[in-house]
């Protein structure tokens, strides 16, 4: 029969599991958006109209 502390700790350690997963997902969701963003313009290309966007 395991204790409470026990549950806890074994709790604790697959919350710890979950949120480390979830944090991988989102960097590489992150990477794969900045892949795909639009190239940034200077302030002199903005202001003379010279984005291509």
């Amino acid at each position: 029969m395991t204790s409470d502390t026990d549950r806890s700790i074994e709790f604790s350690f697959r919350l710890l599991a979950a949120l480390w997963v979830a944090g991988l997902l989102c960097l590489v969701a992150a990477l794969a958006m900045q892949k795909d963003a639009l190239p940034e313009c200077s302030f002199a290309q903005l202001h003379f109209d010279a984005c291509p966007y």
